[in-house]
């Protein structure tokens, strides 16, 4: 197990020297003789659990370094040393640069010490909480997704097939806290279990609805927020979910006035997938579905819609799709066409991912032919061709 990393940037070897001298712990320290050389550590290897920095040094100064090390890693905890003469300034910085603590010079060893223990455990209770939510919440909705599956399998194909392409744009926009919007994009259409089995049943053929319907549709993202309202540091996902439904142009925003940049970059991810997905459920191929979205561009976020044409056109989603029975299907493949039973009730839907749950009550189903059916799949890594369902 690799020692924690603290790195102490300062421009006067002696004081250097001096942390090297008495500064001990269960943390592998790093110097850096100057902010430039500080830049350069930062720059290259993992991020440092802990910078420590002197305020005043020529050329990159410490809140230029300081800075610089929370847009690149921004959990690393950040320390600034100062002379009591930039007391002010280091106040200053404290306070609008979200810094841990501040140090005056000269700083006794034991309390430079100590600083660093705390600075090692803060970071230690944010990294846990970023891991609770991001594996921890995200396993949880997955499994609740995937029970709502084995009930709702058009509503579960349908946020498989938008989750799957709101992530592959968002790590291509390289998407800050894309779990947050993985999450969201899971969470956005829990709502439609709320909605009639036949209003369902329209959403995935692409059926037109009744205005009872459409304004239904229209309040699962409020639903869905609301499923949430309780969670604590769910706040981001939350507003996501409240502004998936609006254009680009503000138009469906449910605050006057919002639109463009100021949509969230999940919301705007989820419009267009969305409204891409609801196009191909009526029939239309992909070129097809891009010169409608295309015709209303105002909707859409610009750099949204030029990369989800890249995607759709490109291999992500022009991969084999091959036949085979749903016996030797293995978790992970992904349905590319509806599954029915015997009496034409809809088991699978397109777009479905086969988990071991799914595959199981598969096998377990009282349909003597089902095991034998072959059906299109398409296989991980290769991208969902519906054309070919």
């Amino acid at each position: 197990m690799s020692l924690t990393r603290v790195l102490f940037v300062d421009d006067e070897p002696n004081i250097l020297e001096a942390i090297r001298r008495t500064i001990r712990g269960p943390f592998d320290l790093v110097t850096a003789h100057g902010g430039e050389e500080g830049l350069r550590l930062v720059n290259q290897g993992p991020p440092f659990t802990v910078v420590v920095s002197d305020l005043r040094m020529p050329v990159v100064d410490g809140m230029l370094l300081l800075t610089h090390v929370r847009e690149r890693s921004p959990e690393t905890v950040r320390i600034l040393l100062t002379g009591n003469a930039d007391m002010e300034a280091a106040i200053s910085a404290v306070n609008t640069g979200q810094l841990f603590r501040f140090l005056t010079k000269p700083c006794p060893g034991s309390v430079m010490r100590s600083t660093l223990v705390a600075a090692i455990e803060q970071h230690r209770l944010v990294t846990s909480e970023r891991i609770l939510l991001q594996h921890t919440l995200r396993g949880s909705i997955r499994a609740l997704a995937e029970m709502i599956s084995l009930v709702h399998p058009a509503v579960s194909a349908h946020t498989s097939r938008v989750r799957r392409l709101v992530v592959e744009i968002g790590t291509r926009m390289q998407a800050e806290d894309l779990w947050r919007i993985e999450v969201a994009t899971m969470m956005a259409h829990l709502g439609w279990v709320t909605l009639p089995q036949g209003t369902v049943a329209k959403l995935h053929t692409g059926s037109d609805l009744s205005p009872g319907e459409a304004a239904a549709v229209v309040r699962v993202p409020e639903i869905a927020a609301q499923l949430l309202a309780n969670i604590p540091r769910l706040e981001e996902v939350q507003t996501i979910l409240m502004y998936q439904n609006a254009g680009y142009d503000g138009v469906g925003s449910p605050v006057p006035g919002v639109s463009g940049e100021r949509l969230p970059l999940g919301a705007r991810l989820l419009k267009a997938v969305t409204d891409y997905d609801v196009l191909e459920s009526r029939g239309l191929d992909a070129d097809s579905a891009m010169a409608v979205m295309h015709s209303r561009s105002a909707s859409y976020d610009p750099e949204v819609l030029r990369i989800l044409g890249e995607v759709t056109q490109g291999s992500y989603l022009t991969g084999v799709v091959r036949q085979m029975g749903i016996r030797d299907m293995q978790p992970g493949m992904v349905f590319a066409q509806d599954v029915m039973d015997e009496r034409g009730l809809l088991l699978v839907a397109r777009g479905q991912e086969a988990s071991e749950s799914l595959l199981r009550r598969l096998h377990e189903y009282e349909d003597a032919g089902l095991m034998n059916q072959r059906v299109l799949v398409m296989t991980p890594g290769t991208g969902a061709n519906r054309k070919a369902a």
